[in-house]
């Protein structure tokens, strides 16, 4: 799996989906989210969440996804 890029040192592309790390009144979480210029949005089963990007600390690419050997054709 890829490694945390600070924000400080770049920031996904616009609409791209990728994990975050945030700090927002003393909750540290990692989530999935949808990164834009503004916020980023994540979902859970009873609303859109809204994060302002100032709270994000760091990002991370998702990563591909599994894929079975069978499938493949590796052995």
């Amino acid at each position: 799996m890829d490694k945390w890029i600070p924000v400080s040192e770049r920031l996904p592309e616009e609409n791209e989906t990728v994990l975050i790390n945030y700090c927002r009144l003393n909750e540290h979480s990692v989530r999935m989210a949808i990164w834009d210029e503004l916020h980023c949005r994540f979902y859970n089963s009873e609303y859109t969440k809204y994060v302002s990007v100032d709270f994000v600390t760091a990002w991370m690419p998702l990563p591909k996804p599994y894929e079975s050997q069978e499938r493949s054709g590796k052995e």
